[in-house]
Protein backbone atom coordinates (compact mmCIF):
# COMPACT_ATOMS: atom_id res chain seq x y z
CA UNK A 1 0.00 0.00 0.00
CA UNK A 2 1.49 3.81 -1.06
CA UNK A 3 -0.25 6.17 1.01
CA UNK A 4 0.01 9.99 1.17
CA UNK A 5 3.04 10.71 3.82
CA UNK A 6 4.82 7.58 3.86
CA UNK A 7 8.27 6.87 3.46
CA UNK A 8 9.31 5.40 -0.18
CA UNK A 9 10.56 2.53 -0.66
CA UNK A 10 14.49 3.18 0.16
CA UNK A 11 13.89 4.99 3.11
CA UNK A 12 13.90 8.58 1.24
CA UNK A 13 11.90 11.59 1.49
CA UNK A 14 7.61 10.36 2.01
CA UNK A 15 5.81 9.73 -1.22
CA UNK A 16 3.13 12.40 -2.59
CA UNK A 17 2.10 10.49 -5.75
CA UNK A 18 -1.49 8.39 -5.52
CA UNK A 19 -3.57 8.23 -2.27
CA UNK A 20 -4.92 5.11 -1.96
CA UNK A 21 -8.95 4.74 -0.67
CA UNK A 22 -6.98 2.60 2.19
CA UNK A 23 -5.21 5.42 3.25
CA UNK A 24 -7.62 8.17 3.30
CA UNK A 25 -10.18 7.49 6.59
CA UNK A 26 -13.91 7.30 6.03
CA UNK A 27 -15.90 10.61 7.32
CA UNK A 28 -17.90 8.96 9.93
CA UNK A 29 -21.10 10.79 11.62
CA UNK A 30 -21.39 9.96 15.34
CA UNK A 31 -24.07 12.05 16.31
CA UNK A 32 -26.95 14.21 14.32
CA UNK A 33 -26.17 17.88 14.24
CA UNK A 34 -27.34 20.19 17.81
CA UNK A 35 -30.39 21.34 17.57
CA UNK A 36 -30.77 25.57 16.38
CA UNK A 37 -32.17 27.64 18.52
CA UNK A 38 -35.25 29.37 17.09
CA UNK A 39 -33.98 33.35 18.19
CA UNK A 40 -30.55 32.87 16.11
CA UNK A 41 -32.66 31.25 12.97
CA UNK A 42 -34.49 34.80 13.41
CA UNK A 43 -31.05 36.55 14.30
CA UNK A 44 -29.71 35.24 11.28
CA UNK A 45 -32.23 35.98 9.00
CA UNK A 46 -32.47 39.83 9.92
CA UNK A 47 -29.05 39.75 9.38
CA UNK A 48 -29.36 38.43 6.29
CA UNK A 49 -32.26 40.92 5.38
CA UNK A 50 -30.49 43.66 6.29
CA UNK A 51 -26.92 42.51 3.90
CA UNK A 52 -29.11 41.88 1.00
CA UNK A 53 -30.89 45.70 2.42
CA UNK A 54 -26.85 47.39 1.92
CA UNK A 55 -25.91 45.27 -0.84
CA UNK A 56 -29.13 46.62 -2.84
CA UNK A 57 -27.72 50.05 -1.44
CA UNK A 58 -24.38 49.84 -2.72
CA UNK A 59 -26.08 48.22 -6.31
CA UNK A 60 -28.31 51.64 -6.51
CA UNK A 61 -24.95 54.05 -5.71
CA UNK A 62 -22.96 51.74 -8.34
CA UNK A 63 -25.74 52.33 -10.63
CA UNK A 64 -26.06 56.42 -10.15
CA UNK A 65 -21.93 56.64 -10.47
CA UNK A 66 -22.26 54.21 -13.98
CA UNK A 67 -25.48 56.68 -14.86
CA UNK A 68 -23.00 59.79 -14.15
CA UNK A 69 -19.47 58.05 -16.05
CA UNK A 70 -21.64 57.09 -18.78
CA UNK A 71 -22.93 60.78 -18.72
CA UNK A 72 -19.26 62.30 -18.53
CA UNK A 73 -18.53 59.70 -21.35
CA UNK A 74 -20.93 61.15 -23.61
CA UNK A 75 -20.14 64.87 -23.12
CA UNK A 76 -16.43 64.07 -23.79
CA UNK A 77 -17.22 62.17 -26.88
CA UNK A 78 -19.24 65.46 -28.28
CA UNK A 79 -17.00 67.45 -27.14
CA UNK A 80 -13.87 65.47 -28.98
CA UNK A 81 -16.58 65.08 -31.68
CA UNK A 82 -16.67 68.44 -32.10
CA UNK A 83 -13.35 69.71 -31.53
CA UNK A 84 -12.48 67.07 -34.96
CA UNK A 85 -15.05 69.16 -36.54
CA UNK A 86 -13.99 72.43 -35.98
CA UNK A 87 -10.38 71.37 -36.70
CA UNK A 88 -11.46 69.84 -40.52
CA UNK A 89 -13.23 73.36 -40.92
CA UNK A 90 -10.02 75.10 -39.91
CA UNK A 91 -7.98 73.56 -41.76
CA UNK A 92 -10.49 73.32 -45.59
CA UNK A 93 -10.33 77.38 -44.23
CA UNK A 94 -6.68 77.31 -43.90
CA UNK A 95 -5.88 75.89 -47.28
CA UNK A 96 -8.93 78.16 -49.31
CA UNK A 97 -7.01 81.32 -47.38
CA UNK A 98 -3.45 79.56 -48.92
CA UNK A 99 -5.04 79.34 -52.70
CA UNK A 100 -6.45 82.66 -52.18
CA UNK A 101 -3.10 84.01 -51.44
CA UNK A 102 -0.99 82.45 -53.89
CA UNK A 103 -3.91 83.39 -56.63
CA UNK A 104 -3.18 86.73 -55.45
CA UNK A 105 0.39 86.54 -55.33
CA UNK A 106 0.42 85.58 -58.83
CA UNK A 107 -2.10 88.46 -59.54
CA UNK A 108 0.52 90.47 -57.98
CA UNK A 109 3.45 89.22 -59.90
CA UNK A 110 1.81 90.13 -63.25
CA UNK A 111 1.15 93.61 -62.25
CA UNK A 112 4.57 94.12 -61.60
CA UNK A 113 5.93 92.95 -65.01
CA UNK A 114 5.38 96.73 -66.29
CA UNK A 115 6.71 98.00 -63.22
CA UNK A 116 9.69 95.72 -64.09
CA UNK A 117 10.03 97.06 -67.45
CA UNK A 118 10.17 100.33 -66.30
CA UNK A 119 12.91 99.95 -63.28
CA UNK A 120 15.03 98.65 -66.08
CA UNK A 121 14.02 101.80 -68.73
CA UNK A 122 14.76 104.07 -65.61
CA UNK A 123 18.05 102.46 -65.16
CA UNK A 124 19.23 102.99 -68.54
CA UNK A 125 17.94 106.36 -68.67
CA UNK A 126 20.39 106.50 -65.23
CA UNK A 127 23.28 104.84 -66.96
CA UNK A 128 22.80 107.64 -69.62
CA UNK A 129 22.54 110.59 -67.04
CA UNK A 130 26.13 109.08 -65.54
CA UNK A 131 27.36 108.80 -69.31
CA UNK A 132 26.48 112.31 -70.24
CA UNK A 133 27.68 113.65 -67.14
CA UNK A 134 30.96 112.34 -66.87
CA UNK A 135 31.14 113.38 -70.88
CA UNK A 136 30.25 117.05 -70.30
CA UNK A 137 31.62 118.04 -66.85
CA UNK A 138 30.10 121.41 -65.46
Amino acid sequence: QQGQGQQGQEGGPPDLGVVTLEAVAPLQVTSPAPPVAPHLLDLLEEDAQRLSQHISHMIGGLETNLHALSSISLKYIEAHRLAVENIGESVDEGIRAMYSLMANSAEISNHMIPVERLLAQIKVVKRTLDVLEQAYPE
